[in-house]
């Protein structure tokens, strides 16, 4: 890693071409829904 690379950017623990691409163009829209809440 370069001192010119952020350690946590938009990729931090995506390592592949497919993880980013899930990631990016599906995951980060949906929405967050957390079924483990105790409420």
């Amino acid at each position: 890693m370069s001192k010119d690379e952020n350690f946590l950017d938009d990729n931090f623990l995506l390592q592949t071409e497919t993880a980013r691409t899930l990631y990016h163009e599906y995951a980060k829209q949906m929405p967050i829904i957390d079924y483990h809440c105790h409420l």
